[in-house]
């Protein structure tokens, strides 16, 4: 075999830098060494940043949405100030929040309310209140997002930095003009967003910006243009600075100009600058003029202790269109403080300047002639600094300093720096000046103020409270701490201001006068400790008290703190060292990132991509005393008392029953009494059953309870009285017969229930009765009149006893009997048996699910059983008068036995949208099927375990606003009862029940109400305790607010038509190891061991189904399907060498839905006969399908870390058991890391990396012949190898990634297959193996004949990790590569016969860690497909590009000759009107006779058009392409002939444009000058009319046109060629002189060229005709080329639409004219070149022509933006060439 290894350093493209063209424009969106592929989103990973934005009080009246809410009281109160922005977070004043009590107050200020976080380098935008009904969020509910620092590359690092935190100037003083809305910062750059749904103050001002940032839009970037840094006056979308930015504060500025200072800087101003305007038009000479200018200061806190400041002026660069007007920010360096404290930081925190208050804004005079102390009065306003060290201390510096520091000179200091940099803005002459700080590198060391020790680790976040008096901080000792500013000794009687001692929103901070003197005068202590975290505190935020009423927390701050436990813990550190309420669950991760606090309300965020709010209010008042009511049940009568006879519990009974319930809760261990003889009760209350109960469409107000003495009790929550009734085992008649009584013994009794409207109850007993007891008085619910002490019986003979009684509806009871049936009765006036369920299993029925829809009966027993009846089939017999005569048992259609493991099933849900069934049991899972509807089997589909509940008792099925379904499930986690949100893991109530044994019920109810965060608005539990004096007390825990939300609910109702979110974002695991496509669906295994299903809809996923976890780690996934099939098999494998296997149905993909995953199930496990261990791990596991089809099987491949193969046969059908075993082919004990299966000439070939580097390659078959043996059986008729057939070292260390696939081999006489592996040595390898062919002789053994190695060193700054193959033989072969580096790596790969050439295309930056990558082709709705590569790690992050864009750069690198064709739309991408959107006067002034009419009006009329093409910026679409023609960027075009002065008429130029356009902006190029066709003339060009009277040589009738022509008749020939090239300057000279321009040989008004609507003018046609046939003879001309000497034609068509299709149809016909002679010459068998079609057009791009082959590629896109994306590859394609 030929062997041929060459080892390379990879060779990066180098970084291109635009060119300004001949005509000086340059677009400052221009960013070097763009990537080729487009960030899409991320999925998952940490949310590093979260918080939430109110609308301040002055845009609360404002639309939001298309409804108008008025904020009443909040009228001069910004609900954001204070709010955590990174420095700090706390609500500014506790009756801020006090004031909302009201719950229209509270939703009228929330309404508006938008949630903000950061997911990695993405910043999103969700909005805190949702409409009903509304699924689509991007659509529906303003949706924003937007990639921090852009899509990567730009000047400075490559590397992309995640966000760590934002300020939001918003909540700055309305006096201040800051266009940001937000201020982004992460790593070491920091960006500028405007939009997002946000609000800025321009916005409350009503200056210019308002319309382009409105806060409806999506997210904008504010440009940054670095003056000293870049001379080409580039723009970048980020600051990049020297170190890490840890947190940043921003100082608006308000400059007072002195006059003299106004007069120097002539038209430039430093605050709200004006525009100069003439005839209410912006004139031409204030094109790139400061027209809005302001400053602001910026404080960044570095990770080595030091704050820089830096100045910012922000400009607006207008355009006399109006069209491209600009805001950039110019930065400049002014000032850098460092602390004496030289150590890294992890954490720091500023207080001082964004306090959200008027002092929040530097109002200094620039006076540089005033030196008095007066001026320095003005000093800016004080900035202290806290940074957490790794040493455990949290240090305390002043980030600012005054004249007193001995080593700062007057010139040095920082108000004369500013105000030096103020004084250049103003006398700058133009936008580019730069401007240089006398001091911008100095460095000012300061001393601390206050070094605070307590920690054992290092410090991880600091906080400032509001007022600035308290820091809060937290460490990896699992603790947080709390520090006090006090008086120094010599100053105690100084006054101090703390968070609660006063109301008032400004008195509350210190004056900027008084922080100076007080930083001085004070030192911090220590004031609290907090333990609780079991893990590291990562984050803390203060929080105000939510309600007045919390008077104990009232006057203290209250912290809420966030870590690695994944729980949000909320302290009082004055009342208590721990918690004051349960810890914050909800977050199905690790670690929870950040915690804040606005407006009441708990905003996390985890590392599982979610983000989690919780109303503040609710958490504390549901673990207060005051919300757990004791009430003492009544004891039981000894004789028949008369019904609706009051009871109030004596109060010292109460009193002691309540110290009894507290001293035993207190008491850890009993005292040691001599051991007494237990004294016995008298009487022994025993409560047989209890049920919370109301009226038909009313809340559950008040409970029901039934004694085996015969009792019946009702407490009324409303009123805490209770009720005793008739005794419900007296008095009792037979329901057939009212005159005959029944003797009931009541000491049976088992259970009871309350009818639905709440008139009566059923008690059952052990002995089969059912008593049914009147609790309304006189009449019975079924209309039966009976005395009110007269109860009712009946029984279905030989059943016995009851379990449990449950109502369907008001006339269906059903009955549970303990022997395992279940009784369906009519409850009418004679309650009769309908039907009678047998579910023939030993377990006792304890759940059920009634679906109406098609009669579906689920009941689960004792066993853990669920079964299913079919109530279609039998009916009741009944005789000839319909009467019944009897009842057949049923039995179970499908029985499911011990799928809970034979645990209780406690609980079955069916969700009406699937149909799924979902049962949940003492187990602590929750089990889904699916019910066949041909064979009535049911079919368990997969079993989830619930984190946090060791055993479930409930489960709701419960509407969502959306329209969807949200499944509710309740269970316990010890004794606490919880209720959780299924998906989202959201824990919406905590309870503690003393103990899961008791009697418990519970009713509760979500309110649709803005003004709660999806917390049940109501809910009640009633928990039944026992004493030792033989009494019952029943402690009833509710909401808050119980009885005000309960008249509410029933006067009101619950019909609001918003809701609140509380959980936001699709849950996904962390430390993804593997990932798979399946169609738009994405399979994850995660280190957590869990498996992960979710659906991408193009923008977002949304996560679908949780697959059962594994024992240990999730190694690998992979799917595998049969052509034409819509089943999946999905297999899963990790720890302890097990593989799992599931099918997935993609058959109704249209149909999932977010809350199930109906469409899988379980279909098998894997388990080696040998038991392993825990470090035994199945590494990667891939699989394939085996012919033929009709036998559904698969090969499954699975390495383990022994480095063996374990090899199954997996059947899509029902398999008879659930564990597969399969053979294990043992390798060379490498353990192995990858492998990948690939279907090769009727075999399949498995390529196997392991940690030594080498790569082997086995040969399984293809077809494999089940008919004789059971399907994973070891006994198969199948022939598995025993070695490998080829091995070679690709790798110096482990391999880590394969992917391999077949390609076009240059030889003849065999077939490639191309193996691309990666490994920990940073080396790309790639192998191209040759074997022979093998179609002739099937059964000859492979075998390669030929090895072709190319390992590319250095391909990466650290251990790749994954690889990707993609074959495309209509571009190039691509190879994608990514690993720790967070780079994603896009290689061309090209192939001949003796050679493997791999050069680096383009690499674009990760939001995550590269551990794993798949891609798939997805088709878009436009028609075009799309290459989305996914990437694995900390989430998932989908990259992608448009493969029509690709194809046609392809085009373009190859193209020999190019014809460009333009329509209207080409120029609307630069903001010129099309003639569809121009106004209704454009089409009258398109018409000649206009000028004999007013020629005035006329001329002007075009003027301005033509001013206003001169104005206008030729987008960047043109600067491209004169890029690639002249610029050189397209090579392979034919120059070698090219006149560029264009002597030959430009007939020999290999490129022409045809343009229908008038603005000629192509002439603005040298490429296009001598080469363009204007076929309807230029508007920049203006010449005689006098030729517009004529018509073919003939003069136009009519009276005008005789006038007309007489004047005509003074032209010469020098007026019917003299053309006047309008420049500005000529315009201005007619603006000021407001004349009519006129031909100079004739003193006749001249007329622009431009064919207009019914125009003759000979002179007009004739210059067109011109220019057309220059062209036609340049067509001739290329089609020759094409035809006779194989040359390559490629038709670019931009903006050339279907209703006026000149332009369009043009194109079509020079494809037909080549096809047409191509096709002709190919059958003289000639080599014939090729012809494209590229069709870019956001709406008409099809392409449907009739005639021949060619090429065609159509691009729904905008043409400037489709330019920048091919120009994107064909950087990349160039630089590879190099």
């Amino acid at each position: 075999m030929k062997e041929r290894i060459v080892r390379r350093i990879a060779n990066f493209p180098p970084t291109f830098v635009p060119r300004r063209n001949n005509h000086g424009h340059h677009h400052d969106d221009d960013i070097s060494n763009e990537s080729v592929l487009d960030r899409v989103c991320l999925h998952g990973g940490q949310i590093t940043f979260a918080t939430i934005r109110f609308p301040p009080s002055s845009a609360i009246t404002t639309t939001i949405d298309d409804d108008t809410y008025v904020g009443a009281g909040t009228e001069g109160v910004d609900v954001n100030a204070g709010s955590a922005t990174g420095g700090g977070g706390e609500v500014p004043t506790i009756d801020k929040l006090n004031d909302i009590n009201d719950d229209n107050d509270l939703l009228l200020s929330r309404n508006g309310g938008r949630v903000i976080f950061a997911r990695g380098p993405w910043i999103e935008s969700h909005p805190l209140i949702r409409k009903n009904g509304e699924h689509d969020a991007q659509q529906h509910n303003h949706v924003y997002k937007i990639l921090a620092f852009g899509q990567g590359g730009g000047v400075g690092s490559s590397k992309l930095e995640c966000v760590r935190g934002m300020i939001f100037p918003s909540s700055f003083s309305s006096s201040s003009s800051v266009a940001a809305s937000i201020i982004a910062y992460g790593g070491r750059r920091i960006s500028f967003l405007f939009g997002g749904g946000l609000w800025n103050n321009h916005q409350r001002s009503g200056s210019v910006e308002q319309k382009r940032t409105d806060y409806k839009d999506d997210f904008g970037c504010i440009p940054i243009r670095y003056n000293e840094l870049h001379k080409d006056m580039r723009c970048c979308p980020y600051l990049e600075v020297s170190d890490w930015v840890h947190d940043i504060s921003m100082l608006p500025i308000i400059p007072i100009i002195a006059c003299s200072q106004r007069a120097c800087s002539s038209s430039s101003s430093i605050g709200q600058g004006t525009t100069a305007v003439a005839n209410g038009r912006r004139t031409l000479e204030d094109e790139e003029t400061e027209s809005d200018t302001s400053c602001f200061l910026l404080a960044m806190g570095m990770a080595n202790n030091s704050c820089e400041i830096w100045g910012f002026r922000q400009r607006l660069h207008l355009n006399p269109s109006g069209n491209n007007d600009m805001m950039i920010l110019h930065p400049t360096r002014l000032q850098c403080i460092t602390c004496d404290v030289r150590c890294m930081t992890y954490s720091l925190s500023f207080y001082g300047w964004d306090c959200g208050d008027v002092n929040s804004v530097w109002r200094v005079h620039t006076d540089g002639d005033d030196k008095s102390e007066s001026r320095m009065s003005d000093a800016i306003p004080t900035l202290i600094a806290a940074s957490g060290t790794v040493f455990g201390d949290v240090v305390v510096w002043s980030a600012m300093y005054d004249l007193s520091n001995t080593h700062v000179t007057s010139n040095d200091y920082l108000p004369s720096i500013i105000k030096d940099w103020l004084l250049a803005n103003a006398v700058a002459t133009n936008n580019t000046d730069t401007v240089h700080p006398r001091n911008g590198t100095l460095r000012i060391r300061v001393s601390p103020m206050n070094c605070l020790k307590g920690h054992l680790g290092s410090v991880l976040a600091v906080k400032f409270s509001s007022c600035g008096n308290f820091i809060a901080s937290t460490s990896d000792d699992r603790t947080v701490r709390l520090w006090g500013k006090m008086p120094m000794k010599d100053i105690e009687t100084m006054h101090v201001v703390s968070d609660v001692e006063t109301n008032d929103t400004t008195s509350c901070k210190t004056r900027s006068s008084e922080k100076s003197a007080l930083s001085s005068l004070h030192e911090w202590s220590l004031i609290w400790t907090g333990w609780g975290h079991s893990a590291r505190v990562l984050d803390v935020s203060f929080a105000a008290c939510p309600s007045s009423s919390h008077q104990e927390y009232g006057t203290y701050p209250i912290l809420v703190s966030a870590g690695e436990d994944c729980t949000a813990r909320i302290w009082s550190p004055m009342m208590s060292d721990k918690e004051i309420t349960q810890p914050l669950r909800g977050h199905r991760c690790g670690s929870i990132w950040s915690v804040d606090v606005c407006q009441g309300i708990v905003i996390t965020g985890g590392n599982d991509g979610c983000v989690k709010l919780y109303e503040l209010k609710s958490r504390i008042k549901s673990d207060e005393r005051d919300d757990v009511g004791l009430y003492d049940v009544p004891p039981d009568p000894p004789s028949i008392k008369k019904a609706g006879t009051a009871l109030a519990p004596k109060a010292d009974e109460q009193l002691s029953k309540t110290e009894e319930s507290t001293n035993r809760e207190e008491s850890n261990t009993p005292k040691k009494t001599k051991k007494k003889a237990k004294p016995q009760a008298d009487h022994v209350q025993s409560i047989c059953g209890m049920e919370f109960y109301g009226s038909t469409g009313k809340v559950h107000s008040k409970l029901l309870i039934a004694t085996k003495a015969g009792g019946l009790f009702s407490l009324d929550l409303a009123s805490s009285v209770w009720k005793d009734y008739s005794c419900w085992s007296k008095h009792v008649v037979a329901s057939s017969d009212y005159e005959t009584s029944i003797s009931i013994n009541q000491k049976t009794g088992s259970c009871i229930g309350v009818h639905p409207s709440g008139k009566s109850a059923v008690i059952g007993t052990t002995e089969g009765w059912l008593v049914v007891s009147s609790i309304c008085g006189s009449t019975s619910s079924y209309g039966a009149t009976t005395s009110c002490n007269q109860n009712i019986a009946f029984q279905a003979p030989s059943y016995r006893p009851v379990q449990a009684v449950s109502f369907i509806d008001d006339n269906s009871l059903l009955v549970f009997y303990a022997r395992g049936s279940v009784i369906w009765f009519n409850f009418d006036q004679s309650p009769t048996p309908i039907y009678i369920l047998t579910l023939g299993t030993t377990g006792i029925p304890l759940s059920f699910a009634y679906d109406c829809r098609d009669k579906a009966m689920y009941i689960g027993d004792s066993r853990g059983s669920v079964a299913y009846f079919d109530l279609n089939k039998r009916n009741p017999v009944l005789d000839m008068e319909h009467r019944l005569v009897r009842v057949d048992e049923l039995k179970p259609e499908s029985l499911l036995a011990t799928v809970h493991g034979k645990e209780h099933v406690t609980g079955i849900t069916i969700l009406k949208s699937t149909g799924v069934i979902i049962s949940v049991g003492n187990d602590g899972c929750m089990h889904q099927f699916r019910r066949d509807a041909s064979t009535g089997q049911l079919q368990k589909l997969i079993s989830i375990a619930v984190p946090n509940a060791s055993g479930l008792r409930h489960i709701w099925n419960v509407p969502h606003p959306d329209g969807g379904e949200r499944v509710i499930i309740g269970g316990f986690y010890g004794n606490d009862f919880v209720m959780l949100d299924s998906i989202h893991g959201y824990e919406f109530l905590r309870v503690d029940t003393g103990g899961r044994q008791r009697r418990q019920d519970l009713f509760f109810r979500f309110s649709n109400s803005t003004a709660s965060i999806r917390y049940p608005n109501i809910f009640g539990m009633a928990i039944l305790a026992g004493w030792k004096h033989g009494s019952n007390s029943i402690e009833f825990h509710s909401s808050h607010s119980f009885l005000s939300t309960l008249a509410n609910l029933d006067t009101r109702g619950d019909a609001d038509s918003s809701y609140s979110s509380y959980s936001i974002g699709s849950p996904l695991h962390a430390d993804i190891n593997d990932i798979c496509w399946i169609g738009d669906i994405l399979l994850t295994g995660s280190n957590d061991c869990t498996v992960t299903l979710s659906k991408f809809d193009g923008t977002n996923f949304v996560s679908i189904a949780d697959l059962p976890p594994h024992e240990s780690c999730v190694r690998g996934v992979c799917s595998s399907r049969h052509q034409g099939t819509c089943l999946d098999l999905l297999v899963t494998c990790g720890g302890k060498l097990s593989m799992e296997f599931y099918l997935l149905d993609t058959s109704s993909s249209s149909s999932y839905h977010q809350m199930t995953g109906n469409n899988v199930s379980f279909l098998c496990s894997y388990r080696t006969l040998a038991k392993a261990s825990i470090d035994h791990r199945m590494n990667t596991v891939r699989a394939t399908p085996l012919f033929p089809r009709e036998k559904q099987c698969h090969l499954v491949v699975g390495g383990d870390s022994d480095g063996n193969l374990h090899v199954c046969l997996i059947s899509q059908c029902a398999l008879p058991r659930r564990t597969v075993v399969g053979t294990i082919l043992h390798g060379n004990g490498r353990p192995v890391l990858c492998l990948e299966l690939l279907r090769f000439s009727g075999k399949i070939l498995a390529i196997v990396g392991t940690t030594g580097g080498e790569v082997t390659i086995w040969v399984f078959p293809g077809s494999i012949d089940i008919s004789n043996a059971g399907v994973g059986d070891k006994e198969v008729h199948v022939v598995l190898p025993t070695s490998p057939i080829f091995s070679y070292c690709a790798h110096q260390t482990g391999v880590n990634d394969i992917s391999a696939a077949i390609v076009d081999s240059p030889s003849p006489d065999g077939t490639s297959v191309v193996v691309c592996t990666v490994g920990d040595d940073q080396s790309l390898s790639t192998c191209v193996l040759r074997f022979p062919d093998s179609s002739q002789d099937p059964d000859t053994p492979l075998m390669p004949i030929s090895q072709l190695l190319l390992i590319t060193e250095s391909a990466s700054a650290s251990a790749l990790k994954a690889v990707q193959l993609v074959v495309d033989s209509s571009a190039f072969n691509r190879i994608y590569t990514t690993g720790h580096d967070r780079q994603l790596t896009l290689w061309q790969l090209n192939i001949s016969l003796d050679e493997i050439s791999v050069k680096c295309v383009s690499s674009s930056p990760l939001g995550t860690d590269g551990s794993c990558i798949d891609y798939v082709c997805r088709v878009q709705d436009d028609g075009s497909i799309h290459e989305m590569i996914a990437v694995g790690g900390e989430g998932v992050e989908v990259q992608s590009f448009n493969r029509n864009i690709l194809h046609a750069a392809c085009k373009l690198h190859e193209a020999n000759y190019l014809l460009i064709t333009t329509g209207a739309g080409f120029s609307s991408d630069s903001g010129l009107q099309t003639y569809e959107c121009a106004p209704s006067e454009y089409r009258d002034m398109c018409n000649p006779s206009k000028l004999i009419d007013d020629p005035d009006r006329f001329q002007q009329f075009w003027l301005d058009f033509t001013k206003s093409y001169l104005a206008t910026k030729p987008h960047i679409g043109y600067e491209l392409l004169d890029q690639w023609c002249e610029g050189g960027r397209l090579r392979h075009l034919h120059r070698s002939n090219c006149d560029r002065d264009g002597s030959s008429n430009g007939c020999s130029v290999p490129w022409w444009v045809y343009s229908s356009n008038v603005d000629g902006h192509f002439r603005l190029f040298g490429s296009f000058s001598k080469s363009v066709c204007e076929i309807h003339g230029s508007a920049l060009e203006f010449r005689c009319a006098c030729g517009i009277g004529y018509a073919n040589g003939e003069p136009r009738l009519g009276n005008l046109w005789d006038q007309w022509n007489q004047k005509a008749l003074l032209s010469t020939d020098s007026c019917k060629s003299t053309t006047v090239e309008v420049k500005l300057d000529l315009l201005c000279d007619v603006n000021r002189s407001t004349t009519t321009l006129l031909c100079r040989h004739c003193l006749q008004p001249m007329r622009p060229n431009v064919l207009m609507f019914h125009d003759t003018d000979e002179n007009v046609l004739g210059s067109i005709d011109i220019q057309r046939e220059r062209y036609q003879t340049w067509e001739g001309l290329v089609e020759d080329e094409v035809v006779q000497r194989g040359a390559n034609l490629v038709i670019l068509e931009m903006g050339c639409g279907v209703n006026v299709p000149a332009v369009r149809q043009e194109s079509e016909e020079v494809i037909l004219d080549c096809v047409k002679k191509v096709s002709t010459h190919e059958n003289n068998n000639a080599i014939a070149g090729s012809v494209c079609l590229i069709r870019i057009n956001p709406k008409d791009a099809a392409i449907n022509i009739d005639g021949g082959t060619f090429d065609s590629i159509p691009i729904a896109s905008m043409a400037a933006v489709a330019l920048r994306k091919i120009n994107r590859w064909l950087e990349a394609l160039s630089g590879c060439e190099t």
